[in-house]
């Protein structure tokens, strides 16, 4: 097949083009963040080892090396979203790509002109994303500098990671993202038909409930071990932030199936057609509804960390001034944490709860030619993101304080740690709201095309 033919039987519709600027923000915001993150950890680095200039205070001195030691557990709870953000984008765009690529692959394409179209559209998106991404860390930085951190505020030369670093980041992104379209295209090889008809089964099974439930009792007895003050920070780190990711992970893993036993139970006895169409929504596919507001699961988890951590450092009666800028930071720490994880989680809800709107449309056209009311469809789109939310925040809050309750005890028994965690907690949660009301826009330009994609 000609190649210039492909290229314009390869266009993007309007609904494509759309899902792929959402693409396109999904990994702006990952590489800001990213950058951000590192400039925070390239200034404690070098505060570290420019202390004595720094610095006129000896405590606060001796204390800079510690602070490299959070600035990595802070780092490493931002990993986990930057990841999920990043796949997300990464998956936005492929279901629709597979679909072009495989009608493509029946009419005649080779193998060879698929591929390159797949790592051009794939590579574009990624670099354009992380490009702009840069520009957000560039534009943040006069911001950061008007923060205090161990009663110094930054300056430009601290936080200011280098282009190498960025260069390296983009290269990064935009290779990830290339070897996640080429192992998609893999299947649009071997089985176009089938990509075509969207022959793919999701299975969800209680074995998950079970290995889940194993794996966070293990990280319950090794929370409730007593390591001594022998173990030391290095430690005690290691272990907190492997639970934490084990956590997460067991979040992850339990949550698709608890949404499906919810759905079924609920299908059973829907209280009107909405709830019929969102529940059976849920049921069609439970991993793809978790996926859409995954993100508040780890915002959670920080913000028991950060609120125990606040409410311990604000006890201790009469501090010397190194530990009232300890205790300062601390706090102002953990509050930057949970704003990049919770912003992380919105632009994932967002990214997420749009693209399945744009990738349902041909159901809600279906559904509103043969006379479904658009409010009757609203309430089921909400319905199938926020059954999801719920069941997320209440699962990670739970498991939030049990982690807590042997790790963090000092923190939980202060008087303003559970008005501050729900504060938190109700934050996070409106603002993953916010993010996600960004599909109401999205299923208001489907409904204005009155013609399905197949006819």
């Amino acid at each position: 097949m000609n190649f210039r033919t492909l290229t314009s039987l390869m266009r993007s519709s309007r609904e494509d083009r759309r899902i792929n600027t959402l693409a396109v923000i999904a990994f702006a915001v990952s590489m800001g963040v990213f950058l951000t993150v590192m400039g925070g950890f390239h200034a404690f680095l070098v505060r570290s080892q420019n202390a004595a200039q720094i610095f006129s205070d000896r405590e606060v001195r001796s204390d800079a090396d510690g602070y490299i030691f959070l600035a990595n557990i802070a780092a490493a709870l931002i990993v986990a979203p930057l990841i999920t953000l990043s796949a997300h984008a990464t998956r936005l765009t492929l279901r629709r790509r597979d679909r072009r690529l495989s009608i493509l692959r029946l009419i005649g394409a080779t193998q060879s002109q698929t591929t390159l179209l797949t790592v051009a559209e794939s590579a574009s998106q990624a670099l354009a994303g992380s490009l702009v991404g840069c520009l957000l860390y560039i534009a943040a930085i006069p911001l950061v500098r008007l923060l205090v951190f161990q009663g110094v505020p930054f300056t430009f030369s601290q936080l200011w990671v280098g282009v190498p670093l960025m260069l390296a980041a983009v290269a990064v992104i935009t290779l990830i993202c290339v070897l996640s379209a080429l192992f998609s295209l893999h299947r649009v090889n071997v089985t176009p038909l089938g990509v075509s008809m969207r022959a793919s089964g999701v299975k969800v099974t209680k074995r998950r409930a079970i290995i889940g439930a194993a794996l966070f009792l293990i990280v319950l007895i090794a929370f409730s071990m007593r390591l001594g003050k022998d173990a030391g920070y290095l430690v005690m780190g290691i272990v907190g932030a492997a639970g934490l990711g084990i956590s997460v992970g067991v979040l992850n893993l339990v949550g698709p199936w608890v949404i499906k036993v919810w759905a079924k139970i609920c299908v059973r006895h829907p209280r009107s057609a909405a709830s019929l169409i969102g529940l059976r929504r849920l049921l069609d596919d439970p991993k793809r509804a978790w996926r859409s507001t995954a993100g508040v699961g780890l915002a959670i988890f920080v913000c028991s960390i950060t609120a125990a951590a606040a409410s311990a450092a604000g006890t201790g009666g009469q501090q010397r001034p190194s530990q009232v800028i300890a205790s300062h930071d601390v706090g102002l720490g953990g509050m930057l944490t949970l704003g990049f994880v919770a912003l992380l989680a919105a632009v994932s809800a967002m990214v997420t709860q749009s693209a399945m709107v744009y990738d349902q449309s041909d159901q809600y056209i279906s559904l509103a030619l043969e006379g479904a009311d658009r409010k009757i469809l609203d309430k089921a789109r909400r319905i199938e993101t926020v059954t999801p939310l719920l069941v997320i925040t209440v699962i990670s809050a739970l498991m939030g304080l049990l982690l807590l309750s042997p790790a963090g005890a000092a923190g939980m028994k202060v008087a303003s740690f559970l008005p501050t965690y729900l504060g938190m907690v109700t934050a996070c949660v409106l603002l993953i709201i916010l993010g996600g009301m960004a599909s109401h826009i999205a299923s208001r330009q489907v409904a204005r095309q009155m013609v399905r994609q197949d006819d």
